[in-house]
């Protein structure tokens, strides 16, 4: 193999997995150095000790660290348990039932379907029995020193002091090809414990985020969750502006409770009571004005705001926000969410992002992919601040409030506003449509004639399309839409099983690589 030429040998390499790639360091000269800068380009960490020493020596190294393009921290905290019973609880060890459910299949003889299918009903029952009756844990483990390791590593994390997080900043900032950072936590349906760093982990502490994330909001537990990311966060922003090499164009961490500005460096276990909210008095405001320095170089940010409408400090969250998003002057690509997770639709005192925004600009944005509640009129003025510049639009997971405009009207606005090349939309809240309090617009995307008539109309103007598809429906009956209303009270829908909506399937995706 190692006689192709060169070009042949990258394509094969560029196919590779980070164990393949590994293998092919050791061969010879020639695959060790077509290999090796794809297993450093994408670098994965934690707030672990091991983490630590790992990118120090990639930042002490010559060549390993000119290689590096790309930094995930994941920000998970191992939570607080008081005894080795309450650990115990939250090992799993069976195989993800997905996979279970694929090998089930396949002795029988089955074709494997997708997971919303309901074909094979029975099957697959089947097999969910076999599974929930599978043991969690081995007996013959010796959990008392699987819990005795837990605690090592969950003290590694509340021992992190300034010391540490210097180091960790300074390798960093020796990391001079950096090009894109992220802080990255548990979403749900994304399983994380056999993935980077937490995939070393698991066979040590036997648990990892996956085994967390239902951690109920009155355990003790449940501190330690709530504040997963926000010394992450507050790290790499504060080495991201102490960078005097090549600056980081991308960023991308989410935030939910507290988010970062508010939260302390430490958290302070010796006072169980405190709630998340409370924590946010330990440290305040002097921060954001260090930090808010990382966005000014930025051309793409992706971030994602969660919060509790009645514990939250909302003001914070606001104010915060509002700097960050204002220093960002370069951005040529946005996605910004922010979610009241227990926003009631009903409810006219909302926090709407536009409205803290204010008159906010960014002079070269491209391409936007907003998800919020706001009004018709402030999303309206948005647009037209960015009709210079903004071609590539997605509104996902929108709603507008109850008296404050309606997705027909907007939808009918965007093509005398914005020349667009590309329109994407999902899960468009509608407060005007129907009598019974609303509904969902473009639930799952068909890419059937329903959607290509508002696609084209975004796109290229022209007769305004039909809007929702009950009206949709009854004018072109030889082309129905599946797409449905979802009422918000006193309504019974039909269930209807959905697809997978896609964004533009030209979005770059990034390998992604963990140093071991």
């Amino acid at each position: 193999m190692d006689g192709l030429p060169e070009e042949l040998l990258d394509l094969v390499v560029a196919e590779c997995d980070l164990v393949s790639l590994k293998r092919l360091r050791r061969t010879c000269k020639v695959l060790a150095r077509l290999a090796t800068p794809r297993v450093f380009e994408h670098v994965h960490i934690g707030m672990f000790m091991e983490s630590l020493q790992k990118i120090c020596c990639i930042a002490a190294h010559s060549d390993f660290r000119g290689m590096v393009r790309k930094l995930t921290y994941h920000g998970e905290l191992l939570p607080y348990f008081e005894s080795r019973d309450e650990y115990a609880e939250r090992i799993d060890m069976r195989p993800p039932f997905s996979l279970f459910y694929q090998m089930y299949c396949f002795e029988k003889g089955l074709p494997v379907l997708p997971s919303g299918d309901m074909r094979y009903r029975e099957a697959k029952s089947a097999a969910l029995a076999i599974w929930t009756k599978l043991p969690k844990v081995d007996p013959e483990l010796d959990l008392d020193a699987y819990y005795k390791d837990y605690q090592t590593i969950w003290e590694e994390q509340q021992d992190w002091d300034e010391e540490r997080t210097q180091i960790l900043r300074r390798a960093i900032c020796n990391l001079p090809n950096l090009e894109m950072a992220e802080v990255s936590l548990q979403e749900m349906g994304t399983p994380k414990n056999h993935g980077p760093v937490w995939g070393r982990l698991l066979p040590r502490i036997l648990q990892g985020p996956d085994d967390w994330k239902f951690i109920d909001s009155n355990e003790e537990a449940s501190l330690g969750v709530s504040l997963d990311g926000a010394q992450q966060i507050t790290h790499l922003l504060k080495a991201l502006c102490e960078r005097t090499t090549k600056p980081v164009r991308s960023l991308k961490f989410a935030t939910s409770n507290n988010v970062f500005w508010c939260q302390a460096t430490r958290l302070p276990f010796g006072n169980q009571s405190l709630w998340p909210d409370e924590l946010g008095g330990l440290e305040i405001d002097g921060r954001v004005y260090e930090m808010r320095y990382a966005f000014q170089n930025l051309t793409h940010l992706e971030l994602l705001i969660s919060f509790d409408h009645f514990w939250d400090r909302r003001d914070w969250i606001g104010s915060g926000m509002r700097a960050f998003l204002q220093e960002a002057k370069k951005l040529e690509r946005l996605h910004f969410g922010y979610s009241e997770e227990t926003k009631d639709r009903e409810d006219d005192r909302w926090d709407d992002p536009l409205q803290i925004l204010g008159d906010v600009h960014w002079p070269v944005l491209r391409t936007l992919r907003a998800s919020f509640t706001t009004r018709e009129s402030l999303l309206i003025d948005l647009l037209k601040r960015h009709s210079a510049t903004l071609k590539r639009l997605s509104l996902v997971d929108m709603a507008l409030s109850r008296a404050h405009g309606s997705w027909a009207s907007i939808i009918e606005q965007i093509p005398r506003i914005l020349k667009l090349e590309h329109i994407y939309v999902e899960s468009l809240w509608d407060s005007t449509c129907e009598d019974n309090g609303g509904a969902g617009l473009f639930e799952f995307w068909e890419g059937g004639a329903y959607e290509r008539s508002i696609m084209d109309y975004c796109i290229n103007g022209g007769q305004p399309p039909l809007i929702y598809p009950r009206d949709w429906n009854q004018a072109h009956p030889d082309e129905p839409t599946q797409d449905y209303f979802a009422p918000l009270r006193d309504h019974d829908s039909e269930e209807s099983e959905e697809g997978p909506s896609e964004e533009e399937a030209s979005e770059d995706e990034e390998d992604e690589f963990l140093v071991e």
